[in-house]
């Protein structure tokens, strides 16, 4: 088995739960870790929360690096699996590690892509696509050795994007159709209140099936 990392704060206890519960059945194994907690008094809070993630993300990498790690597998406790994302997320990682020169990320619940480039498919039912634009980063994969080093350059610039969006604008990103996970409805940590993600799922779903119809088929 392999490990995947979970970014669980200390207090969500109810979330580690949650998480041990939806992955019993994955072949990889959970690690939960706090993340760097961060504060910078020239920004607002919800920036300091993004750069802790950022940061987080930073520390991971830098650790896979030492560990002589190729990649790095990473899950934010709100991440919810699909039914079927076993069998799909073990199609897309052997293809990835057997292939580390195409690809930097890999984003397993990309929302709002804004251009698709290149089209991997492994079957109707699960297709990779090297896709530029949108957010989330709660199922994520790391190419080490090619994302360290533009995060290294990057964290500490003035005018930095929020690390999910960073990823899918500056890097060499793929994403998957249909997702291999959605995000819980609760609370949300960075945003300090309740939110409700659903509907964004919904329509990104009908957005990316129109989009992508040759190949569903």
């Amino acid at each position: 088995m392999y490990k995947a990392y979970v970014l669980n704060q200390t207090h969500r206890t109810d979330r580690k739960e949650l998480m041990n519960q939806y992955f019993k059945d994955a072949p990889f194994f959970l690690e939960f870790t706090p993340g760097v907690q961060y504060q910078n008094p020239y920004s607002t809070r919800r920036q300091d929360k993004y750069d802790a993630v950022a940061l987080t993300h930073l520390e991971l990498l830098k650790q896979a690096k030492r560990n002589g790690e190729k990649t790095l597998f990473l899950l934010e406790d709100d991440c919810v699996p699909c039914a079927d994302y076993i069998e799909r997320w073990t199609q897309i990682k052997e293809f990835l590690d057997a292939n580390l020169e195409l690809w930097e990320t890999f984003n397993g619940g990309q929302l709002g892509i804004d251009t698709v480039k290149r089209v991997y498919k492994f079957s109707k039912h699960n297709l990779m696509l090297e896709a530029i634009g949108g957010s989330n980063s709660h199922f994520m994969y790391f190419n080490v050795d090619k994302v360290l080093p533009k995060l290294q350059a990057t964290f500490g610039l003035d005018e930095r994007q929020e690390i999910d969006i960073y990823y899918t604008m500056k890097c060499l990103n793929f994403a998957v159709f249909p997702f291999l996970g959605d995000q819980a409805i609760g609370f949300s940590d960075i945003q300090d209140c309740n939110r409700d993600v659903s509907d964004l799922y919904t329509v990104a779903k009908e957005t990316m099936a129109s989009k992508l119809s040759q190949f569903l088929i």
